[in-house]
């Protein structure tokens, strides 16, 4: 039998599972977010908003058949810390976010706003939007990225500030190291590999 036909159906299904897997994860944040925005607007329960988020970070993970392992967290200060790590697909959010710090703070693209539901989970979990566009609204965002940070909340930047198409490290941004040099936390790097 030629392996033709037979990737081909693996393609497939490859495509099929990763359709699936987004509508069932746009269905779960469109039914979830809505409680959990309720849950953090009538209780000021932020844990719970952490909770429905590692839920539906896990459902995403488990229907994809996304498998991680993590190496050195033992190295990890018990402080806040800025985690700066490369950027190579779209599941490297959701993996860290997981794998990390279980109430861990990410500054990212304030372009995630279009999608209203996600945009205003972020932003009452503590979350901070990044104009890239725009350097004093950015400015602003990194200042009260450190003030999260001197309160004792741990972030995930992407300094590479998007995605590699090619694997190599595109040019850092600096926005990161800013708010952590503001808020004199350590900068504890991290290396996703096999993301892509």
């Amino acid at each position: 039998m030629s392996s033709g036909p037979f990737l081909l159906m693996l393609d497939i299904l490859v495509a099929c599972r990763t359709v699936f897997t987004y509508v069932v994860v746009l269905t779960f944040i469109a039914v979830v977010g809505p409680i959990g925005l309720a849950i953090v607007l009538l209780f000021r329960w932020s844990r719970g908003l952490y909770a429905l988020g590692h839920g539906g970070v896990w459902l995403a993970l488990t229907l994809a058949g996304i498998r991680y392992r993590v190496a050195g967290l033992e190295h990890v200060p018990k402080t806040a810390v800025v985690f700066c790590s490369n950027h190579e697909s779209n599941v490297d959010p959701p993996v860290l976010f997981e794998a990390l710090h279980p109430r861990l703070h990410v500054l990212y693209k304030a372009e995630l706003h279009r999608f209203p539901i996600m945009g205003k989970v972020f932003d009452f979990g503590g979350f901070v939007p990044v104009d890239r566009g725009d350097r004093d609204k950015s400015m602003a965002s990194l200042a009260r990225g450190a003030q999260s940070l001197r309160a004792g909340n741990s972030f995930l930047i992407f300094p590479e500030g998007t995605r590699s198409r090619t694997g190599h490290l595109l040019r850092f941004k600096k926005g990161g190291f800013i708010m952590a040099i503001q808020a004199q936390v350590p900068i504890v790097p991290v290396a996703v590999q096999g993301g892509r």
